[in-house]
């Protein structure tokens, strides 16, 4: 979706927020070294190519926009948040940049 969306002006970033179900292999973070660490990670595994960006231990961005799990935001370039949902799902977000296009 990000490759579709690059030539529109559109940019996707991913923020890396804390386990959402710290155990074995991902303990909950303790120092923002080791949250780095697993988020660049996660990049790796799971092939995240857009832009990461890792907030606070304390989680501080992730709280002030809702502190749920795998949300979804469009920004506009002015700050004004024009979309949330609290999962993300290409096919409403895909919906909601068409319709923001078309001045929605």
């Amino acid at each position: 979706m990000a490759q579709e969306y690059a030539g529109r002006g559109v940019s996707f970033v991913f923020l890396y927020t804390r386990e959402a179900h710290p155990g074995g292999k991902y303990p909950h973070h303790s120092t923002l070294e080791q949250k780095l660490s697993h988020a660049r990670d996660m990049a790796t595994r799971w092939g995240i190519e857009r832009t990461m960006l890792v907030d606070d231990l304390e989680g501080t961005v992730h709280r002030a926009y809702g502190a749920l799990p795998n949300m979804t935001y469009i920004v506009g370039a002015g700050g004004r948040v024009h979309y949330r949902a609290d999962w993300t799902d290409p096919r409403t977000i895909g919906a909601a940049l068409e319709q923001l296009a078309y001045g929605g």
